[in-house]
């Protein structure tokens, strides 16, 4: 799966970051997944992999975390995730 976000060409003021952008993955079932690999054009990325039992969490706490935020590199990146 591929997705783009906003681009930042304003340099004033700089760096006027976004608090973040997620992704939901709704699988057909209740799986164990030990690793997720994160594809990158360009570092500044931190990404963090979380869970939900539900499939409509209304807020972040509403998700449990399976990794830390994980600072990512240009090119492919694994992380680990823990049991939830």
């Amino acid at each position: 799966t591929l997705w783009t976000t906003d681009r930042y060409v304003d340099r004033n003021p700089f760096p006027a970051f976004k608090q973040g952008v997620g992704v939901v993955l709704q699988l057909p079932q209740p799986t164990k997944i030990g690793t997720v690999t994160v594809d990158v054009a360009s570092a500044g990325t931190a990404v963090q992999i979380r869970s939900a039992p539900g499939d409509n969490p209304k807020t972040l706490a509403d998700t449990g975390e399976l990794s830390a935020p994980t600072p990512l590199q240009p090119g492919p990146n694994r992380v680990a995730l823990s049991s939830a």
